[in-house]
C-alpha cells in the first residue's frame, strides 16, 4: 500500500502540472482510470470510493469524490442513470494514467534504492524495500495529525498500521543529503511532498472554494515562529516562514503578535546575550542559543537584535497587539488548561506555558464563542510549529463544543500546505524550502537530549577528563550536534557516558579529514596553476615558432626572387635593356647583384647556405618573439 499511496502522490504532481492547476481535474484522471478499470457497465459511488482507495491509495471523501464525478460527468467520460454511473468505454480509453504511472514506477524505484542504501552506509541501518517504503509515507504523513483536526472525514493516505523505527529521522538525513549531492532525486522527493499537499486538498469541505481569500481574519504567531521568521534559528527556517508571510498577505490575512509573545522574544534574547556575557554556553538551550553558538555571535551582536526587534517584525507585516480584555460571557477555565498543558508538553519554564495559555484563551475570547466552517472567516488563529500545542488545544476545546472545522491553534506547516495550494504559483518553491527546513530540523538534538548532553560534558571537564580545547568543540560546534543526533536518532534514552567521548574523537576525526582535505584541495589547486602555467608556456612559445616560420618564410621568397633576378641580370643585354626601358628596374638588378654577390662571398669564405642563414634567423626571431610575447601576457 506504501508504494501505491507514493507513486499515486506523483502522479497527482504530474497532473498538476499537466491540467492547468485546475483541483478538481487533479483527481478526475484517478477517478476514470478506476471506473475503466472496473470493467462492469454501472459503478456505484461506493464502490468508486472503494476503487481509488484499493487502485492509489487514496480516501477521498463522499462530497469531493461528487464533484469529481460531475466533472467526468460533464465531460462524457461517464453518464448517471438512477444514481449510478455507467461509463464510457471509447471516451476512457483515451486516457493514459497507466503510462504516467510507470514513469512514476521507475523513479520511485530508485529513489527507494537509494534510500536504503544512504540508511546502510551512512547510519548502519539495514531496511527491506518495504520498510524504506514505509519510512517514506510515515515521512509525509508526519504532520497528518496536525491536519486530522480540521477535517471532517480524516486525512487522504490512510495509516499504514505499522511503524519504521527513526524512519522520519533518517528520511529526513536522507533528504538533507539529496539536497547537497543529488539533485534528480531530490527533484523526484519533492513531486511527491507537493503531491501529498495536493492530495489534502480533500478534506476541504468544498474543493471549489480553495483559493478562497481572509476576510477580516487575524493570524497570530507565536514565539518559535517569530524567532525562525527573524532568522534566529538559520536561514533554513526562516526562508518557509517569509513565505507564508508574503502569501498571507496577499490572500487579505491580518497578520498579529500579541505583546506578551514579543516579551517573549526579549526574554530569550536576554538570557542568550547574558549566557554570551559570561561565556557560559550552558544556559544557551534551544534553537536559537545552538544558533547563535555555532555562528559566533556576541553578547553585543544579540544586544543589536534586540534593539532592532519590534521594527524587523514590522517589516514582515506582522503588528503587536495586547490581547483582549477579559469577558466572563467568553471565559475559559485557564487553570484547566494549564493543567492540559503540563501533562502534554516539556516546558522549559513555567512561563512559557502560561503564555501559551494566555495566547489560546485571547483568541477564544476574540472569536466571541462563535463556531466557524471556513478557515477564511474565522476571526481570529493562533499559529505555532508546535504541535503538541495544537493537539492539546484541540483536545481542550472540545470541552467548550467547538465541533467546527477550524481550530483555535493550527501549526505554520498546516497552514503553509492550505496557503500553497492557494497560490501555487506564487511560492512554487516552498514545498522545496519546508523540505530543507525539517530536514536541518531533524539534525537538530532535541531540548532533552542536548542538556543531557551538556551535562554529562560539564561532568567530563570537572573531572579533568577533557581539556578546554574539547570542552569548546564539544559544546561549540556544529559537528558535535550532527554526530550526537547520528548516534543517537534524537532519543535521549540512546544517550550513554561514552557517547561523549566517541563523539569527541570522531569530530577530532572530522577536523583532521577537514584539513587533510583543504591540503590536499591547495595542492589540487598549485598543480592546477602550474598546468595553467605550463599550458600557456607553450601556447605562447608555439605561436612565437609560428611567427618567426612565417616571417622567414617570407623573407626566404623574397630571397630566391632577389637571387633569381641577381643571375638574371648578369646575361648579355639585360642590363643594357632595363636601362633604357625602365630606370627603377637599373636599381632592382642592382640589387639583386649585390645580394647574389653578398650570399657568395659568405658561402665562399663562411661556407654558410641560403637554408643555414633561414634557419638561425628563424630560431633567433622565435626566442626574439617568445621573450615579447611573456612581457606581454604575463
Amino acid at each position: 500500500m506504501s508504494r501505491i499511496a507514493i507513486t499515486s502522490l506523483a502522479i497527482l504532481k504530474v497532473n498538476w502540472d499537466t491540467f492547468g492547476k485546475d483541483y478538481v481535474e487533479n483527481f478526475a484522471p484517478l477517478v476514470a482510470e478506476v471506473i475503466r478499470a472496473s470493467g462492469q457497465p454501472v459503478i456505484s459511488l461506493s464502490e468508486v470510493q472503494g476503487g481509488v482507495l484499493r487502485e492509489f491509495g487514496l480516501r477521498v471523501p463522499v462530497n469531493s469524490l461528487k464533484v469529481i464525478l460531475t466533472r467526468l460527468t460533464r465531460k462524457r467520460f461517464i453518464r448517471v442513470e438512477h444514481k449510478a454511473y455507467v461509463p464510457n468505454p471509447t471516451a476512457l480509453e483515451k486516457l493514459n494514467v497507466q503510462a504516467t504511472r510507470n514513469r512514476v514506477l521507475q523513479e520511485h524505484n530508485a529513489t527507494v534504492q537509494s534510500l536504503i542504501e544512504f540508511c546502510r552506509t551512512k547510519y548502519g541501518v539495514e531496511w527491506t524495500e518495504q520498510e524504506a517504503e514505509d519510512a517514506l509515507l510515515l515521512y509525509l504523513k508526519e504532520h497528518d495529525l496536525e491536519i486530522l483536526a480540521a477535517a471532517a472525514e480524516g486525512t487522504p493516505i490512510p495509516p499504514i498500521g505499522r511503524s519504521v523505527r527513526n524512519a522520519v529521522f533518517l528520511v529526513n538525513a536522507f533528504a538533507r543529503h539529496l539536497h547537497h549531492s543529488n539533485p534528480s532525486r531530490f527533484k523526484y522527493l519533492e513531486t511527491i511532498v507537493k503531491g501529498h499537499l495536493l492530495a489534502n486538498t480533500l478534506v476541504f469541505p468544498d474543493l471549489s472554494e480553495v483559493k478562497r481569500n481572509f476576510r477580516r481574519t487575524m493570524i497570530f504567531f507565536d514565539t518559535k515562529f517569530i524567532l525562525n521568521a527573524l532568522g534566529l534559528c538559520g536561514t533554513h527556517y526562516q526562508a518557509p516562514c517569509k513565505d507564508l508571510l508574503d502569501l498571507l498577505h496577499e490572500a487579505g490575512a491580518n497578520l498579529y503578535c500579541f505583546r506578551h509573545t514579543i516579551e517573549e522574544v526579549y526574554g530569550i534574547l536576554d538570557a542568550c546575550s547574558r549566557a554570551l556575557r559570561r561565556a557560559d554556553s550552558g544556559d544557551l538551550y534551544g534553537d536559537v542559543g545552538r544558533f547563535l553558538l555555532s555562528h559566533g555571535w556576541t553578547s553585543s551582536d544579540v544586544a543589536l537584535a534586540m534593539a532592532k526587534l519590534e521594527k524587523q517584525i514590522g517589516e514582515l507585516r506582522i503588528k503587536v497587539r495586547e490581547k483582549p480584555a477579559y469577558d466572563s460571557a467568553h471565559q475559559i477555565d485557564e487553570a484547566l488548561l494549564d493543567e492540559l498543558l503540563e501533562k502534554h508538553i516539556t516546558y522549559h519554564n513555567e512561563a512559557a506555558r502560561k503564555r501559551d495559555v494566555d495566547s489560546l484563551s485571547a483568541i477564544y475570547r476574540l472569536r466571541q464563542g462563535r463556531e466557524y466552517w471556513r478557515l477564511e472567516e474565522c476571526a481570529a488563529l493562533f499559529v505555532t510549529p508546535n504541535g503538541a500545542l495544537v493537539s492539546a488545544a484541540a483536545e481542550f476545546f472540545k470541552d467548550y463544543q467547538l465541533q467546527s472545522t477550524v481550530p483555535i491553534a493550527i501549526t505554520d506547516h498546516h497552514l503553509t500546505n492550505i496557503m500553497w495550494l492557494k497560490k501555487p504559483m506564487t511560492a512554487p518553491d516552498l514545498p522545496r524550502k519546508h523540505i530543507i527546513a525539517n530536514a536541518y530540523a531533524a539534525m537538530e538534538p532535541p531540548e532533552e537530549l542536548w542538556k543531557k548532553y551538556l551535562a554529562e560534558v560539564a561532568k567530563l571537564q570537572a573531572q579533568g577528563t577533557i581539556t578546554a580545547d574539547d570542552y569548546y568543540l564539544l559544546r561549540s560546534t556544529l559537528d558535535s550536534q550532527s554526530i550526537l543526533m547520528e548516534l543517537t536518532f534524537g532519543d535521549p534514552d540512546a544517550f550513554a557516558e561514552g557517547t561523549v567521548h566517541e563523539i569527541l574523537e570522531r569530530v577530532k576525526a572530522r577536523i583532521k579529514a577537514e584539513e587533510a582535505a583543504k591540503i590536499q584541495h591547495e595542492k589540487d589547486e598549485r598543480k592546477k596553476v602550474e598546468e595553467e602555467l605550463r599550458t600557456r608556456d607553450l601556447k605562447i612559445s608555439g605561436t612565437a615558432r609560428q611567427l618567426a616560420a612565417a616571417v622567414v618564410k617570407v623573407f626566404y621568397v623574397s630571397l630566391m626572387i632577389l637571387l633569381v633576378l641577381g643571375t638574371y641580370s648578369t646575361l648579355p643585354g639585360v642590363s643594357d635593356f632595363f636601362a633604357t626601358r625602365c630606370s627603377w628596374g637599373t636599381l632592382v638588378l642592382f640589387f639583386s647583384q649585390l645580394v647574389l654577390l653578398t650570399i657568395g662571398l659568405v658561402g665562399l669564405f663562411d661556407g654558410t647556405t641560403v637554408n643555414a642563414m633561414a634557419r638561425r634567423t628563424e630560431t633567433r626571431l622565435a626566442r626574439y618573439t617568445e621573450v615579447k610575447l611573456r612581457k606581454l601576457f604575463t
